[in-house]
């Protein structure tokens, strides 16, 4: 006797839904700790400015840390502690300062202290707000952290320091950070850099107006290719600086290995640095 499809079908259901409880019922088997990995495990490396309090300003590092299970502040903090390569660098944590937590809530990172931080020398010192904000520039580094909350044993800083309220998050301060002042060179030097470095738009960005109207920026890209053809497989090196009136050139030496017999091969350019609208640029021949 043939058995009617639609009755074979639902045949069909009902022992898969018999097989599926059977097995929804069916307890799985425990993982053993060596087999259990946790998902918030684990540890990545990232690169940050890491900032520093030398000579009356801040000083940074560009350093490698290590997050773990995602506690980017926390690897923030732990990398200050570490310290500078550098042993003339110093921060908040060159002394016995004890970190209770740290912990971001709606892009505030909270970092609570305790209040033996209060009796150490940096505290008292008037450079204090430099120590401060190198561990709030340091974690204004992340993205995810606009503003610091520092916290005494889980309390906000009521007492003004130095006249700096610290009750409320602090955000961070560009201007504590030292930059060198700017010379004729350094506009010739990064203009050579770029180029070789590929960036030729920042380099063409180094131009005089005066060059852009003679020379557009295919133009420039010509000159680039064979400044590169020029120097390829020298170095860069010295330089030093000559300047008449108000005006500057700049002499750039370049040298590479002569067929490894322990000569080089030695070439000079120079380019011409002028001063406009405040800015050094660099002057082309036409």
């Amino acid at each position: 006797m043939k058995i009617p499809i639609k009755i074979f079908i639902f045949l069909a259901i009902v022992m898969i839904l018999i097989v599926s409880i059977f097995n929804l019922n069916k307890p799985y088997s425990v993982l053993s700790d060596d087999t259990f990995i946790s998902p918030t495990q684990g540890s990545i490396k990232i690169t940050s400015r890491l900032y520093y309090v030398y000579d009356k300003a801040l000083r940074y590092e560009t350093t490698q840390i290590e997050v773990v299970d995602g506690k980017y502040e926390q690897a923030i903090i732990e990398a200050l502690k570490a310290g500078s390569d550098n042993v003339s660098f110093k921060s908040l944590f060159d002394q016995d300062v004890e970190v209770i937590s740290v912990e971001n809530v709606n892009n505030t990172c909270y970092i609570n202290f305790s209040s033996s931080i209060t009796e150490t020398e940096i505290w008292k010192d008037e450079s204090i707000q430099l120590y401060i904000w190198s561990m709030v520039n340091s974690l204004t580094e992340l993205k995810r952290v606009l503003r610091v909350q520092i916290m005494l044993e889980g309390n906000p800083i009521t007492n003004p320091i130095l006249g700096q309220s610290l009750s409320k998050p602090l955000t961070r301060d560009e201007s504590l950070i030292y930059t060198k002042d700017r010379t004729a060179a350094d506009a010739a030097i990064d203009f050579v850099d770029y180029m070789n470095s590929g960036r030729y738009d920042l380099s063409y960005s180094l131009l005089s107006e005066n060059t852009k109207v003679n020379m557009d920026y295919s133009g420039f890209i010509k000159y680039a290719n064979e400044f590169m053809e020029e120097t390829k497989g020298f170095s860069r090196t010295t330089y030093f600086t000559k300047s008449v009136a108000d005006e500057w050139f700049i002499f750039v030496k370049f040298v590479k290995d002569y067929e490894g017999d322990g000569f080089q091969i030695q070439l000079y350019d120079k380019w011409r640095v002028i001063m406009e609208e405040g800015s050094y640029r660099v002057e082309l021949e036409h």
